[in-house]
């Protein structure tokens, strides 16, 4: 779900990849040679992979892929890329981070899963949840000019927090 805090946590997963991996056996998929920094989010590779309806691929269409050659394309290139790096590593958990899947259908959420369990014997999901009231104010805060880490006060049927 978007809006968890999950962008600190991403980053702090794709900076210390290698300790994850040497001292957790947990591998953090964090080379990508299509993207010059990789900020720890998954969803620009997954949400190709998994995308039927229109409004995901209306997304695509802001990425540059405009067509299903273009997105074959990006796929087989993101599905490469993911292959070789598992082939690569030793660790024996991988972990994917991706907010977009709260945004899937669940068509593309069993084509994920599919793919996901061609991948490794066990797939377990953590899902991040915050209520939607400190959800809102935080995307507030993040769109608004010059936002501060202020948190912004807000009623709720138990009063003000």
């Amino acid at each position: 779900m978007d809006k968890t805090g999950t962008t600190s946590v991403q980053q702090a997963f794709a900076r210390e990849a290698a300790v994850l991996e040497a001292q957790c056996q947990l591998h953090f998929l964090h080379v990508f040679p299509d993207r010059k920094k990789f900020n720890g989010n998954h969803s620009p590779y997954l949400r190709p992979l998994f995308c039927k309806f229109p409004r995901a691929r209306r997304r695509l269409s802001a990425m540059g892929l405009t067509d299903d050659e273009k997105i074959d394309g990006y796929n087989d290139n993101t599905t490469a890329a993911l292959r070789r790096e598992f082939e690569q590593k030793n660790a024996e958990n991988i972990l994917l981070s991706a907010e977009v899947i709260s945004h899937f259908q669940p068509e593309d959420l069993q084509g994920l899963a599919s793919w996901a369990r061609g991948l490794a014997e066990k797939v377990t999901v953590v899902a991040c949840v915050r209520h939607p009231e400190h959800a809102l104010s935080s995307e507030i805060q993040q769109r608004l000019p010059g936002h501060s880490n202020a948190p912004i006060a807000h009623t709720s049927s138990q009063g003000t927090t």
